[in-house]
């Protein structure tokens, strides 16, 4: 499929690739829809170069203003992330959310799926309470604006839950995972990647939480808040 994809698109482009052309829209559309294949298949050198040739156009033409300028900052932002490159993909991706932010405003559901992606980052940075702050942002205009069924608010749902994972705080992890999997019900198959992935993280969180409630110090303080009541009777 991607073979057959990346040809069709190359073939667009050296039909386009003169000097008037390679500065329409068209041209920079398709170039764009080419990077988004090589993201897709993994190629992401190649796919940050051909973002960059799209960007390298628009403000050749003075396009920085438009919104696919930041919808391919928001691209060039997930490939850093991919290769690691966190303080890049959080530059990049603070560009598109000023860029959104003026276009598009500040309830509008492709502006939560970016904080969505920027969250992500700080979480892949171990920067937990910053990364559950945007989500937080995020979840509220889903909320608002998609409803609690739709994926996007139950993908940040499970990211919020991945964070409280991370932090060991494992009975608050398990309470949005189930909250997160009773809406999945509703509108996914229980064969579906999305659902199966937060069963999985489900079972992992009750693992960690039942060995933290088994563990001596767990115990211990069990006692001591025994005790602190019986002290105040």
């Amino acid at each position: 499929f991607f073979a057959s994809s990346i040809h069709s698109t190359t073939s667009s482009v050296s039909s386009l690739d003169s000097a008037q052309k390679k500065y329409s829209f068209g041209y920079v559309s398709t170039l764009n829809n080419l990077a988004n294949i090589y993201y897709e298949r993994g190629q992401y050198d190649l796919a940050l170069h051909t973002y960059n040739q799209c960007q390298k156009v628009r403000n050749i033409k003075r396009w920085t203003n438009h919104i696919n300028y930041g919808a391919t900052l928001h691209n060039i932002g997930l490939v850093c992330q991919q290769k690691g490159w966190y303080d890049l993909a959080i530059q990049a991706h603070q560009k598109c959310r000023k860029l959104y932010r003026d276009k598009l405003g500040i309830e509008h559901p492709l502006y939560a799926k970016l904080l969505n992606d920027i969250a992500n980052t700080y979480y892949m940075k171990k920067e937990y309470r910053t990364a559950l702050q945007t989500y937080e942002i995020g979840q509220k205009i889903c909320e608002n604006k998609l409803g609690k069924e739709h994926y996007l608010y139950t993908r940040i749902l499970n990211n919020i839950a991945n964070v409280y994972y991370k932090q060991g705080e494992y009975y608050l992890a398990l309470k949005i995972y189930e909250k997160c999997q009773q809406i999945q019900a509703k509108t996914l198959s229980i064969y579906h990647p999305l659902y199966l992935k937060v069963s999985n993280n489900i079972d992992a969180c009750r693992r960690k939480k039942a060995a933290k409630d088994l563990s001596p110090v767990s115990n211990v303080l069990i006692v001591l808040r025994l005790l602190a009541k019986k002290a105040i009777q």
